[in-house]
Formats: C-alpha cells, sequence, structure tokens
C-alpha cells in the first residue's frame, strides 16, 4: 500500500487536473437551482460530479454514494467490493465518517448544499457536517453520521447517503469577488486522514461501553458469590447427610456398610458437581475464598468422620455390655456351675 506522500501527490495531480478543465465563465444562462439538464451539462464540461452515475440524478438534486474508506472510533478502515469488507456497522450512539465516493468540482459560479438522505434520517442516522461546499473547492466530500437509534445500522459500499444540489451565485468579479482559492492552490486537506477522524469518538458510546464493562464486572463478582454459596451449600448438605447416615443407622450396622458407603458417595459427587458447576476452566484454584472456604470444608469432613467413628466405637462398646447384662438377668450362672465356655460372662472375665 502506497505511503501517505505517494497517495498525496497522486490525489493533488488528479484533483489539478480537474480544475483545469473548468471554464472561465459560466457557459449556461439562468439562475437559481440546477434542474437535471444542468447538473448533466456541468458534468459533460468539466466534471462537476465524478464519477457520474445517471441513476442517481434526480430532478434538481444528486445522490452521494458511499466510497472507499470510513473511519468509526478512531480507526481508519478501507471499503472493498470482497465479501466481509464492503460494509460499515455503526453501533447505537457510535459515530462514523464516511467518505463519498464521488468528487466534486465545483467552479467559483456555483456552491453546493448537502445533507443526509431521509430514508438514512429515518433510520437513526443524524448527519453533523457543514452542509454547504464552497464555490471553488475540489475533491471528496466526507460526511460524519451519528447513529441515534437502539440499533446497529449497517451501510455498503457502493450505497446512496446523502443528496447534493447546486446553486449559482451571483456574477463573480475578479479582484473585487474574494476567490475560494488561487491558481494551482487546492483545499488544505485533499487525504482522509487530513480530517483527523481519529480525535472524533462518540462520548456516549465510550461512556456507555465503559458502564457496561463495570456490570459485566459486577455482575461477574456477583455470580462468582452465588457460585461459591451454592458450592458450600452442597458441600454441607452432603456432609450432613453422610453423618446423618452414620448417626441413625440400624443398630449393630457398621459405619463402613456399603449402603452407607454409596450414600456417602452419591452426597460427595453432588457436592463436587456443584463446584465444577461453579468454577471456571482455569481458575478453580486460583480464588483466594474458594481455597478458604475448601480447607474449611475440608477440615470439618475430618473432624466430623472422625468424632463418628469415635461415638460409633463407643456405642459398639454399650451395646455389647448391655447385651452382656441382658444376658445375665435373664440366665444367671449357678453359684456351683462355672459359666460354659464362650459366654458372654466368661469373655468379660478374661
Amino acid at each position: 500500500m502506497p505511503d501517505n506522500l505517494t497517495r498525496r501527490e497522486a490525489e493533488r495531480k488528479r484533483l489539478l487536473a480537474l480544475v483545469a478543465k473548468r471554464p472561465a465563465t459560466d457557459t449556461l444562462s439562468g439562475t437559481g437551482v440546477l434542474l437535471s439538464d444542468a447538473i448533466k451539462h456541468y458534468v459533460t464540461e468539466f466534471d462537476l460530479i465524478s464519477p457520474f452515475n445517471d441513476k442517481n440524478l434526480k430532478p434538481a438534486n444528486y445522490k452521494l454514494t458511499i466510497g472507499d474508506e470510513y473511519a468509526i472510533g478512531g480507526t481508519i478502515s478501507p471499503l472493498s467490493d470482497l465479501p466481509g469488507q464492503n460494509e460499515i456497522r455503526i453501533k447505537p450512539f457510535e459515530v462514523a465518517i464516511i467518505k463519498t465516493n464521488e468528487t466534486l468540482n465545483v467552479p467559483p459560479f456555483l456552491i453546493a448544499r448537502w445533507n443526509i438522505q431521509v430514508s438514512r434520517a429515518y433510520q437513526g442516522l443524524l448527519w453533523v457536517g457543514g452542509p454547504q461546499v464552497d464555490a471553488g473547492y475540489v475533491g471528496h466530500l466526507f460526511c460524519p453520521i451519528y447513529n441515534l437509534s437502539d440499533e446497529e445500522v449497517i451501510l455498503h459500499q457502493g450505497e446512496s447517503i446523502a443528496v447534493i444540489d447546486f446553486v449559482k451565485t451571483t456574477a463573480f468579479h475578479k479582484g473585487v469577488s474574494k476567490e475560494y482559492l488561487k491558481g494551482n492552490d487546492l483545499p488544505d486537506r485533499i487525504l482522509f486522514e487530513d480530517y483527523l477522524p481519529e480525535k472524533l469518538k462518540s462520548a456516549l458510546a465510550t461512556k456507555a461501553e465503559q458502564e457496561i464493562g463495570k456490570f459485566k464486572s459486577r455482575l461477574e463478582t456477583i455470580q462468582t458469590r452465588m457460585d461459591l454459596f451454592v458450592t458450600i451449600t452442597f458441600a454441607i448438605i452432603a456432609l450432613l447427610f453422610a453423618a446423618l447416615t452414620l448417626f441413625v443407622g440400624k443398630p449393630g450396622q457398621s459405619w463402613w456398610d456399603p449402603t452407607v458407603f454409596w450414600i456417602s458417595a452419591i452426597a460427595l459427587a453432588l457436592s463436587m458437581l456443584a463446584w465444577v458447576r461453579s468454577g471456571s476452566p482455569g481458575t478453580w484454584f486460583a480464588h483466594r475464598r474458594w481455597n478458604q472456604s475448601f480447607n474449611w470444608i475440608l477440615a470439618i469432613v475430618l473432624v466430623a468422620l472422625a468424632w463418628a467413628m469415635v461415638h460409633r466405637n463407643q456405642a459398639d462398646i454399650q451395646d455389647l455390655k448391655d447385651q452382656v447384662q441382658k444376658l445375665q438377668k435373664s440366665n444367671p450362672p449357678s453359684p456351683s456351675q462355672p459359666s460354659p465356655k464362650g459366654s458372654p460372662q466368661d469373655t468379660l472375665q478374661r
């Protein structure tokens, strides 16, 4: 892609060639707004509009179309006929600067007035440029457009965007009337970057993006807290469920009974599922609150299991003592008869 200096020199030569085509005096009689035939006459005579498309010519104006460059958010982007590179997406409250496809070559005896198409205005687009093109101007036009709607507006290269009409001025008096340009002078800004589009950004769009970012951040924080709460809740439920299974087992049932094991495993699986659901890849163990909560839950589980085992052993010993006492009461041994070998009493004596 040619650098700015090469592009500027090529553009200067092109515009000077257009200026050289202008007649010294007006060759068409009449005053007022130019009608279609007068516009076409000047197009034929000195390229008032180039390129010119007869389909865009209206009774008293001409429809300008979208060119090959535009800028949004301070970034200049090209437009072409290639798929995916021929459209402009203007988000709500965003500002876009659009370069027209047409070049104007306005003589000293004409001025032009332009504005956005009414159909575009009903899409929510507001034109914020200057309405008048001075006598003597040559070059592309650059159209700043503001999207006031709440929906994204999509434009394509070659589509009409604005309308322009031409009005004759009073007679030009050499040396008395001020000239827009003299000799081979050209406008100060002939390239898109000369208009400094990087400095034109929508404050409202920027503010809206910042607020949306803050809102998303708050939502993520709330979501993290909710996920952490759900994780802890499921873990506590699993712990209570397992503890309840251990403590309410039927008499004589060991704490490592398969039923107890599977119920505890299911409860643990539910808590782990909640943990996975609440986490994000790569950040499960990075969250400090999660680490603290997990350590607390692990400590509680270990203490509860230790206490349950001790309590269960004590309960088993107490049950054994109760059974021995019942046996002694129901079948007391004879004073002269030794206790049968293997009886509970014999077991206790040993």
